[in-house]
């Protein structure tokens, strides 16, 4: 049997995902600093986690299946048969107008979870999942719930592609999301009402989507619906702009580097 350590070959754990392993081979020859290994061992673990957990939501929760797209209820269970309908009906819009933008959201992603959120809608990479918020769903508002799955979808498109989500490249990210839900909706009658959020988020300033604006959009939704005392949030706010702050030293040494 050849010695693999001497043939240069390094092993990974077996849970990292596709687009980390090649990553890692093509660096394979290059040397990296202890630093760098143990923030790719921090990742896969946290992924690792929140696969689990995400398991554990779908065994639990009301669910149903559409075309091998898991549909998931994480909310009060007397109003989860509406839920899924609606989002179900939304999936059924989308492939009935669209098939070149079904089949994205169809393989980009993993599953659909209905939870609250202080937006419409959000996409995690790890889990290659789109959440939909719970009061989008209740309203029943279909057209507007199939234009959240094509946003969440092209996010997933762009992460798959390499394009990721950092604070200098979240305002064009979401612009390119937004674009297609106003092609999407465009194939409606009467649209101008459905399209307005979509066209206004197009002239939103980049301060935005800045990690300190979405941090506090996040802290007064929470306050609002009495997720957690105050003392709490106000220590979690203090928390996250400590995070924030050291984020911005770190980055503006490895720019003066």
């Amino acid at each position: 049997m050849k010695n693999k350590k001497a043939a240069g070959v390094i092993r990974r754990p077996f849970h990292f995902r596709k687009d980390e392993r090649e990553s890692t081979c093509r660096r394979s020859s290059e040397k990296i600093d202890a630093k760098a290994e143990w923030s790719i061992l921090i990742t896969s673990h946290r992924t690792w986690f929140l696969r689990v957990a995400d398991r554990l939501v779908l065994y639990f929760c009301y669910h149903d299946i559409v075309d091998g797209l898991p549909l998931c209820v994480f909310d009060d269970k007397k109003d989860a048969p509406a839920l899924l309908k609606n989002v179900r009906e939304a999936l059924e819009l989308i492939r009935d107008t669209d098939s070149y933008r079904y089949r994205r959201v169809v393989k980009r992603l993993n599953r659909i979870i209905i939870h609250p959120l202080p937006h419409h809608g959000e996409y995690i990479r790890e889990l290659r999942r789109c959440t939909i918020s719970s009061a989008l769903a209740k309203s029943g508002d279909i057209k507007k719930i199939a234009l959240i799955i094509i946003h969440e979808s092209t996010h997933a498109e762009l992460y798959d592609r390499g394009i990721g989500y950092s604070p200098e490249t979240r305002a064009r990210v979401e612009d390119v999301c937004a674009r297609q839900e106003i092609a999407f909706g465009r194939k409606f009658d009467n649209s101008v009402e459905l399209l307005r959020e979509a066209e206004a988020r197009l002239t939103y300033p980049e301060e935005v989507w800045s990690n300190e604006a979405i941090s506090k959009r996040e802290l007064d939704w929470m306050e609002q619906q009495g997720v957690m005392p105050k003392w709490l949030l106000r220590l979690l706010a203090k928390r996250r702009a400590r995070l924030l702050a050291r984020h911005r030293l770190r980055k503006s040494a490895d720019d003066a580097v």
